[in-house]
């Protein structure tokens, strides 16, 4: 965690499970450098949006990209909508021009790497 305090910028695109719950929290916020940047596109429940609004208050970062959220759709009530520091998206980060031939690319590959025996690519180990 000594890192979280040196970096400018911190992404998150963790997977949510039980030890990643609020894994951003009041106290890894605290650790955050002044004016740093906090981006997250994995999950929601990783991040524990009341200490996100409770650290903006006290005016520490230059700014949060926020793909997701707690719960979705975010409410139009949802007060992380008045915080102008608090960047939006609507949980598509994901998406670009290249999505689909990064898609292909991967199945073939796939395909390939299983007719031959050969390992196969973006293996996740649950």
């Amino acid at each position: 965690m000594d890192e979280v305090s040196k970096a400018d910028v911190i992404v998150s695109a963790l997977p949510y499970n039980n030890s990643t719950h609020h894994l951003i929290n009041e106290e890894f916020l605290r650790m955050m450098k002044e004016k740093s940047i906090l981006i997250n596109v994995s999950r929601g429940k990783i991040v524990d949006e009341k200490a996100i609004m409770k650290t903006l208050d006290q005016g520490k970062f230059l700014g949060i990209a926020m793909d997701v959220f707690e719960n979705e759709p975010l409410t139009a009530e949802n007060p992380l909508w008045g915080y102008e520091k608090i960047y939006i998206s609507p949980h598509n980060s994901w998406i670009s021009e290249m999505r689909n031939e990064r898609r292909f690319t991967a199945i073939y590959e796939n395909m390939k790497n299983y007719m031959l025996g050969d390992k196969l690519v973006n293996r996740v180990n649950l």
